[in-house]
């Protein structure tokens, strides 16, 4: 009897695989198919299949990459070509610009707030009888 049942749970996944093999050729099959495990999901196989589906295309993408990347031969000598010569009568310009000296930043400079903070819920400094935050503070 064990035996038997032995048998006849090997022919059901037997069975199993192939109607999901089945299934697998054909795109357009959506179905609950009941197997050893029981049924599954439609929706949970779609979304697996489409994970496969996705990572199987970026390694032929990695593959065809090296492969174009392993086959590229270098068509002689490449030398590199100045794009922009900075003559004399440049710099001279640059330095006519700023007088001669380095151009001055204010990127060091700290920025400090001489009056006090004005809080959101506070009247408006402009004088409109607003809030803060419902005038000046709105775009702020």
């Amino acid at each position: 009897m064990k035996k038997i049942l032995g048998i006849v749970a090997g022919v059901v996944g037997i069975i199993s695989v192939i109607v999901g093999v089945a299934l697998k050729m054909n795109n357009n099959a959506i179905a609950i198919i009941g197997g050893v495990d029981g049924p599954k999901d439609p929706v949970v196989q779609y979304r697996l299949e489409g994970f496969d589906m996705f990572d199987e295309m970026i390694n032929d993408i990695k593959f065809d990459v090296t492969k174009i990347l392993m086959h590229i031969r270098q068509q002689g000598e490449v030398k590199r070509q100045e794009t922009v010569k900075i003559t004399g009568e440049a710099l001279e310009a640059i330095h006519s610009v700023d007088g001669g000296s380095k151009i001055g930043t204010d990127v060091d400079r700290t920025v400090r707030n001489e009056g006090p903070k004005v809080g959101r819920n506070d009247p408006c400094p402009c004088g409109s009888g607003k809030k803060y935050k419902n005038c000046c503070g709105k775009n702020a």
